[in-house]
């Protein structure tokens, strides 16, 4: 390819994709922005990160804010809120993010205060800056063969730098730092590689681990020979150095003012144990929010344009093929940390944004793979145009890749295959309900045409018999496979015939959050057993008849009512109807190890005396002589009070 046929599909590529970025925007703050926001109001304030009253006026009062969301966002995240913000030993509050990237946006923030737009705009400008270095870093890396360089360009703005440019947080920054420290590394200048990949640690800590490695590479290069050590220059230990105290910033900072090295997993926002390989491979291939979702064109093709290379070079090419594994490397090594943070389903736009910033070592092993033959340039060429026309439909269709929502992908493999499909549960609750958090009790559910497809829920809290479908049968009946998630939750993964009754999309099962059990009694405790059951057993009660009662008093009538958990078995199929004072909260087959939860509404309930009534239809004798009509054996029952 010529000199000016490059330099036109570069050009071409930046433009496209840069206008694509600031699309249709509407600047708001997104992610922690309002932290960031604050932090560069502050340093033009007063010239420090220390966050006070005077920083959140200024952005209320501010008339260009009123189009966004800076107020309602800054009214839900006061000063007193910890976290985001913290006091320190001096009694200053500080964001527990770190505050480098707002201090290069500061210099934005004041340009976009005198030609008058929103504050967002900074961070967009910014961002833009950012992308256009790492852009022309890319263009000018000369090491690189011509159309490498162009599928490298192509992947750095598909990889999520379009979507991302527009957020007020620093990952367009990370990912571009990133790329100038391996466009430093393919030249070979590992100290330049070391000091990008260290400012780019101040945001995102994992990036310091990159650090340390092209460090070493350093000191390899200038101080190994073939038989014998050299010392380094004065000059070459001061850069070392330098890189060193770069990493450090951060820590530093955060040990001067609060005694701990990292604020955020001091505040509980990251725990090691929640690293696992099913996150790693989330990580990478969730069909929701991983690397492969915007890589998907270079992720199918590198296995392949790997065996061609080996094919047609043998393993004459050993550096290349070890540049590739070890970029591929280098991108897991900044996955991995990333893999503890509590927050999985993390805000991100198109992909998590961690996935983003984590991709960039593995575009630049693209250019590893690259051998001079023409249908090889065509190859790379057809990917880059891929690249283009995907940015170009993602682009037009924001609301269908919001993280709060399923995408298209993940929508037809739940309908038409949903045990190919088992994310980590905080991606499939909070993309089904639409709406961030979840908790422990909740049993989910997502349905396809009236029929339950998928079901969710903690077996440490909860059991799969107990779920029912629409018509009382029991949804174990109809379960093709489950699989276990993080820590305690199980997917169990349905074939057809469970209707839901909720029609199509995602569902909560009427399941209650629960307070400490208000009223436990186990079979032994006759005084609640009024009619219709045999005497207690070793460690159940048998109901005898159609009609058995419990009654149970309370001292006060809780407000949201009461759930009930009833546990004990069925004599075979068995149906029941229940009721309390009149009012069915039951009617249906019992599952076999026990009714599902049962929600009384506190409107049905009395002081003095509470009727809990059972109907078994199918009550018969258990045919080893027993002449007793039985239906159900209980173990214990507990009555809940509602939280909501």
């Amino acid at each position: 390819m010529s000199s000016k046929v490059y330099r036109i599909f570069c050009f071409a590529i930046i433009v496209v994709c840069a206008s694509l970025s600031v699309r249709h925007i509407h600047p708001n703050l997104t992610g922690d922005g309002l932290e960031y926001l604050l932090m560069s109001e502050a340093f033009l304030d007063h010239g420090t990160p220390e966050i006070t009253e005077k920083q959140f006026e200024a952005i209320n009062k501010y008339a260009p804010n009123h189009g966004t969301n800076i107020s309602s966002v800054a009214k839900s995240h006061p000063l007193n809120v910890f976290p985001p913000f913290y006091k320190d030993r001096q009694g200053k509050i500080y964001s527990y993010h770190f505050w480098l990237y707002p201090l290069l946006v500061a210099p934005f923030l004041s340009l976009v205060k005198i030609a008058g737009y929103s504050m967002p705009w900074a961070f967009i400008w910014f961002n833009m800056v950012m992308a256009l270095v790492a852009s022309w870093a890319i263009y000018s890396c000369a090491v690189i063969p011509r159309v490498p360089r162009l599928l490298i360009l192509s992947l750095f703005w598909s990889c999520g730098t379009i979507p991302y440019l527009r957020w007020t947080h620093p990952e367009v920054f990370t990912a571009a730092l990133l790329a100038l420290a391996l466009t430093n590394y393919s030249g070979k200048r590992y100290a330049g590689a070391a000091l990008f990949s260290a400012i780019a640690a101040q945001q995102n800590p994992p990036a310091i681990f990159l650090t340390a490695i092209f460090l070493i590479f350093d000191f390899i290069k200038h101080c190994c020979r073939k038989k014998s050590m050299a010392f380094p220059s004065y000059a070459r230990v001061l850069c070392w150095s330098g890189c060193i105290l770069v990493s450090l910033v951060s820590t530093i900072f955060f040990w001067a003012h609060f005694g701990v090295y990292n604020l955020i997993a001091h505040a509980g926002m990251s725990k090691f144990e929640l690293i696992s390989l099913g996150r790693l491979f989330s990580f990478y291939f969730d069909i929701n929010q991983g690397m492969i979702i915007l890589l998907w064109p270079f992720m199918a093709l590198a296995p392949v344009l790997l065996a061609m290379n080996i094919w047609h070079s043998g393993f004459r090419r050993k550096a290349d093929l070890a540049n590739f594994f070890f970029l591929l490397f280098l991108s897991i090594l900044l996955a991995v940390p990333a893999l503890s943070t509590t927050n999985w389903n993390s805000g991100g736009s198109y992909v998590m944004r961690y996935a983003y910033w984590a991709s960039v070592p593995a575009l630049f092993s693209s250019a590893y793979l690259f051998f001079e033959k023409k249908y090889i340039d065509k190859i790379y060429m057809a990917v880059v145009c891929a690249f283009l026309a995907q940015n170009w439909v993602y682009s037009r269709y924001p609301e269908r890749y919001d993280y709060l929502v399923y995408n298209p992908w993940a929508r037809f493999v739940l309908n038409h295959a949903p045990g190919l499909y088992n994310p980590a549960p905080e991606i499939f609750i909070e993309r089904g309900r639409h709406e961030e958090g979840w908790n422990n009790s909740g049993i989910y559910m997502y349905s396809d045409r009236g029929e339950i497809r998928k079901i969710l829920l903690n077996t440490s809290v909860n059991n799969i018999s107990r779920v029912l479908c629409s018509d009382g049968q029991a949804a174990m009946k109809y379960v093709r496979s489950s699989v276990r998630a993080e820590a305690a939750w199980s997917y169990y993964n349905l074939g057809t015939g469970c209707r839901s009754g909720w029609g199509s999309g995602f569902s909560r099962y009427s399941m209650p959050d629960l307070m400490p059990s208000l009223i436990g009694f186990g079979s032994t405790d006759s005084k609640f057993y009024t009619g219709g059951w045999s005497p207690a057993e070793s460690n159940h009660r048998w109901s005898t008849g159609q009609d058995s009662n419990i009654v149970f008093a309370l001292k006060e009538i809780p407000k949201n009512g009461l759930g009930v958990m009833i546990e004990g078995a069925p004599l075979g199929r068995q149906r029941a109807k229940v009721s309390i004072n009149g009012h069915a909260i039951f009617n249906g087959r019992i599952p076999e190890n026990g009714f599902p939860y049962l929600i009384i509404d506190g409107a049905w309930l009395n002081r003095a005396t509470n009727i809990l009534s059972f109907h078994f239809p199918d009550a018969h004798p258990p045919g080893n002589g027993d002449m007793r009509a039985l239906a159900f054996a209980v173990t214990s029952i507990h009555l809940y009070v509602l939280k909501n």
